[in-house]
């Protein structure tokens, strides 16, 4: 569905599930610089991978692949970013523009409070760190990019710009303006729940809501109950994230969840959770959590955070866990039961946006007249572009390519600027221009990482990962001035396997020659 009604497209796809690791980098090249460096410029970061697909236990062998350009790009060159960008707000009205803005920073304000409580809860313990560290991280990312979100917002003037550009299709379209105020009404409803909405869509996993960041005791107890009421219902009427297909995934997420589960930092997270839900106004009360007096003694009685018990949890059907009388299950029972009725005002508001939209963004195109893209949504986008650098502000270049001397530069053996020994060997005087991350100016967004970047024959050159902190706000609308992409060169990638990795089998069979 594009632009929530004007268009409809029928895609097919083949999916092909079985994908194994080939290589990765070390760490500390794949998340070089950290949270320092994210979302910022200039950027020394190897994060790629290689995969092998098999089909029937054979290496799959595809009609086409992007060969490798040993060749790389130079400032100027023409490429081509392909993937799946997942969300953009560009279609939205002024008053949706703003919900978005309020969203935002919510996330950015919570997501800094959980990072803070989730490293003081695993100070000086190791174990406690790296159990955390998946979620730390997942928060850090979604937290700058909030903040990012906010100073693009401000210093762009898009809510502003978005209210001029409203009034001028509604005073040349004056039909249009029964379906701008539903939009506009629809928002407003909107508000009245937002506070809960926000936090409860921290422990659903439903819809497209697969990665929540909320307390994982109540994650995993959503999901149980949730799982087990699906599997009541025939296939095609189930939730699509509990849909036959996906239910190894599910139980696979159930027990990977353990590595990252540590009990003082969990509890301390959903003491935060709790509190945040009783501040909530009346009226946006979680009933589910109501209940809940003593979180030790929630702890304490229940069987659902010991692995194997959880996982006979999983067979298991709602009856049988009812029968338990475990507090959190019964929990995820009561949260299963909110999120439906938050479900279905979220599908009363998504029906709301079928019926308005189109009318809408047809006069907007109308009023354009010319072609208008449609905001991303996940499906298959191609972006044409140009490598080249940006002034981020007064007296700024940036330039369009990094290389390793940048990397040697930045290092101090310490995280996150700690390149590996067996790099810094390899990184020789006459190794030190060989290519590292470089800049274009594609179209892209959240989903985009890892498309790949390829040049006008069709060959990779890049794998894309990032943007640059000043147009985290392309979100809500493009600007050629500040629009970059990162992508990690693939001579880089060439680079290590070759030179510090001595991966010679590894690049026959990518069919690389020197």
């Amino acid at each position: 569905i594009h632009d929530g009604g004007v268009q409809y497209v029928l895609q097919e796809m083949t999916e092909l599930g079985d994908v194994r690791l080939v290589y990765a980098p070390p760490r500390a090249v794949g998340e070089f610089g950290g949270e320092i460096d994210n979302w910022s410029w200039p950027r020394h970061t190897g994060d790629f991978s290689i995969g092998r697909v098999y089909v029937d236990g054979k290496p799959y062998r595809p009609e086409f692949f992007f060969p490798i350009s040993t060749k790389g790009v130079q400032p100027g060159d023409f490429v081509m970013v392909l993937g799946y960008p997942g969300t953009t707000f560009r279609s939205l009205t002024a008053d949706e523009m703003e919900d978005r803005h309020r969203w935002f920073s919510a996330r950015a304000n919570v997501y800094r409070d959980w990072i803070n409580i989730l490293e003081t809860a695993t100070k000086g313990n190791v174990a406690g760190e790296i159990a955390v560290a998946d979620l730390v991280k997942t928060l850090a990312n979604r937290q700058k990019n909030g903040e990012g979100q906010l100073a693009g917002f401000k210093r762009g003037r898009i809510l502003g710009k978005q209210r001029a550009a409203d009034r001028a299709v509604l005073a040349a379209f004056p039909n249009a303006q029964a379906s701008y105020d539903g939009l506009a009404a629809m928002t407003a409803e909107k508000m009245t729940t937002f506070d809960h909405d926000f936090l409860l869509d921290h422990v659903r996993v439903s819809g497209t809501q697969l990665t929540p960041t909320g307390p994982k005791s109540l994650v995993m107890a959503f999901t149980i109950a949730k799982a087990a009421l699906e599997r009541q219902k025939a296939d095609p009427d189930r939730d699509a994230a509990y849909m036959q297909r996906v239910v190894a995934r599910i139980r696979d997420r159930v027990e990977r969840e353990q590595k990252n589960f540590f009990p003082a930092a969990d509890k301390a997270l959903l003491v935060d959770f709790l509190r945040r839900a009783r501040a909530l106004p009346k009226g946006q009360q979680i009933a589910a959590l109501n209940g809940i007096a003593s979180i030790d003694d929630l702890y304490a009685r229940t069987k659902l955070l010991d692995l194997n018990e959880r996982l006979k949890m999983f067979e298991e059907t709602p009856e049988q866990l009812r029968a338990r009388k475990d507090p959190l299950v019964d929990i995820g029972f009561a949260l299963v039961e909110e999120n439906a009725a938050m479900s279905e005002r979220k599908d009363r508001w998504d029906g709301a946006v079928l019926r308005l939209r189109p009318y809408w963004r047809r006069t907007v195109i109308r009023h354009a007249g010319k072609p208008v893209a449609p905001d991303a949504n996940s499906t298959l986008r191609a972006s044409f572009a140009h490598v080249q650098g940006y002034v981020p502000r007064d007296g700024m270049r940036m330039e369009p390519q990094t290389t390793l001397r940048g990397l040697v530069e930045k290092h101090v053996d310490a995280e996150p600027f700690d390149v590996p020994d067996a790099v810094l060997a390899a990184a020789t005087e006459d190794q030190l221009s060989a290519p590292v991350n470089f800049l274009a100016d594609a179209d892209t967004t959240g989903g985009n990482s890892g498309s790949p970047v390829v040049n006008g024959r069709g060959e990779l050159v890049g794998v894309n990962f990032d943007r640059v902190w000043e147009n985290v706000a392309n979100d809500f609308g493009y600007n050629p001035e500040v629009a970059r992409n990162i992508s990690v060169d693939v001579r880089y990638l060439l680079w290590m396997l070759e030179k510090v990795e001595k991966a010679t089998e590894l690049l026959q069979e990518l069919k690389v020659t020197k």
